[in-house]
């Protein structure tokens, strides 16, 4: 996805967050391999608070990630705040197909734990 927005892009910086270190040196290592040219920062980061300025981005991406996010509050809260007047935040998160899969998986884990009642506690 980075490398495909990337690619040809007349911007002036990049961005590239994950939770993981070992996700954002494959992101690097991919947008190294392609050339190319806008300057790109790599950052660690949990998605619920993006830690920039305000105002400071024309575009916000969060892609397969809200799903994951607890506080989704606040990761929105900070989406918008990072954003410039007339900036946009894309979202684009899994189908139907992989909620199917994710919630059939899950079922039994849940089941189990609702019949535990000291998890619930």
């Amino acid at each position: 996805l980075t490398v495909g927005m990337l690619e040809g892009a007349n911007i002036g910086t990049a961005i590239v967050t994950d939770i993981s270190p070992k996700m954002l040196e494959r992101c690097r290592d991919k947008v190294r391999a392609f050339e190319i040219e806008t300057p790109v920062l790599y950052a660690t980061n949990n998605g619920e608070d993006l830690n920039v300025k305000d105002e400071s981005f024309d575009l916000v991406v969060a892609y397969f990630c809200v799903h994951h996010i607890l506080d989704y509050q606040n990761f929105l809260a900070s989406c918008y705040r990072a954003l410039r007047p007339g900036g946009q935040a894309v979202f684009v998160e899994p189908g139907l197909r992989f909620l199917y899969a994710l919630f059939t998986c899950m079922t039994p884990a849940i089941g189990r734990l609702a019949r535990n009642a000291q998890n619930w506690l």
